[in-house]
């Protein structure tokens, strides 16, 4: 991405900020709104700092495994990549993001739609070596070394 000038294409948001709790399902049903609602104000947050041609890249544990949620706030665009489904099927999560592009909206005093329209990115399937998954491994350690200690 540095060597394209692409770095300013792309928002990061730290995934402890809006953490999993799985606890919320056990909540009476006010009280689970009112935690959703929490975590959406704490993402909306961070789109309101995206400029027009940003994309919010966010990582997000749904307990047992990662899914990176890639957001175009002034689209209201929403991507879901996921390596174990082709479907959105984290409600909890698919409201926090509804509601953080609605609240994105508000903040900005722009007419939004009802709801952010959402693209799940189909993965392509196909098995790697052993060698192969390292030197991807490699890669992304190597970007992320010079992401961080740059």
């Amino acid at each position: 991405m540095k060597i394209d000038n692409k770095t300013d294409m792309f928002r990061f948001v730290n995934p402890h900020t809006i953490p999993y709790m799985p606890y919320v399902t056990r909540l009476d049903k006010n009280r689970k709104i009112e935690h959703l609602n929490e975590r959406a104000s704490v993402l909306a947050e961070r789109l309101s700092g995206a400029s027009t041609n940003q994309l919010v890249l966010v990582p997000h544990n749904v307990g047992y495994h990662w899914i990176l949620t890639v957001i175009d706030p002034y689209k209201e665009m929403v991507y879901l990549l996921d390596s174990l489904s082709h479907r959105n099927r984290y409600d909890d999560w698919k409201y926090v993001v509804d509601m953080s592009v609605r609240l994105f909206n508000s903040n900005k005093e722009r007419k939004g739609k009802k709801q952010a329209i959402w693209e799940v990115v189909k993965f392509m399937k196909t098995e790697y070596s052993k060698e192969e998954i390292d030197e991807v491994r490699s890669e992304w350690a190597e970007c992320i070394q010079d992401y961080i200690y740059d």
